[in-house]
């Protein structure tokens, strides 16, 4: 065999190996999947360091869309209320985690329990601040709003979750959310 045409298919099998991960995201699926789908693009887009850790929030559902929002953690740390618990419901604290190339996604379930494989993965990652407990005076997650930054909204379609757009703000409203073709 010739020597270029072995050359030619090494670097096309290179070529080929490294765009495959659209292929890796599912087509139909729940939210759950839809999820996941969205980290798998995040990973494969944006992330550089190892041990980081990112929440990503369910930002709200549409008719024909789940918007998700993905925030890397920079100075704050999700921080547990007294009431939450392992075993028992949280309101913001997160309960689901998924791990992948050393970098941590985490996400709040209202349905899961907190149970202590999310908490000890969290610890892992260095990403529970211990120290500060929200006392029952306080409504909501603690925001500094000296350090605003635009985060990465995903408009995923619940007919076809492969099919995707986003976008990078601070805030989106519902009335300028994009305009996805979903059943193409």
């Amino acid at each position: 065999m010739n020597y270029k045409v072995i050359i030619y298919l090494l670097v096309m099998g290179l070529i080929f190996s490294c765009g495959s991960q659209k292929f890796q995201l599912k087509q139909k699926g729940n939210k759950d999947n839809a999820r996941k789908n969205i980290i798998l693009d995040y990973l494969y887009n944006y992330t550089e360091k190892s041990k980081e850790f990112f929440f990503v929030e369910n930002f709200s559902d549409t008719k024909r869309l789940y918007v998700f929002r993905i925030e890397k953690y920079n100075t704050v740390k999700p921080a547990p209320s007294l009431t939450d618990t392992i075993g028992a419901y949280t309101d913001f604290f997160p309960t689901n985690y998924y791990e992948k190339d050393n970098k941590l996604f985490i996400w709040h379930d209202k349905n899961k329990r907190l149970d202590k494989k999310t908490v000890v993965k969290m610890q892992e990652y260095n990403c529970i601040d211990s120290l500060y407990y929200k006392g029952d005076n306080v409504d909501g997650a603690i925001i500094d709003t000296g350090n605003f930054q635009k985060s990465l909204y995903y408009f995923v379609c619940k007919e076809n979750i492969s099919k995707y757009k986003k976008r990078k703000a601070i805030w989106i409203e519902p009335k300028n959310y994009p305009n996805i073709k979903c059943l193409k």
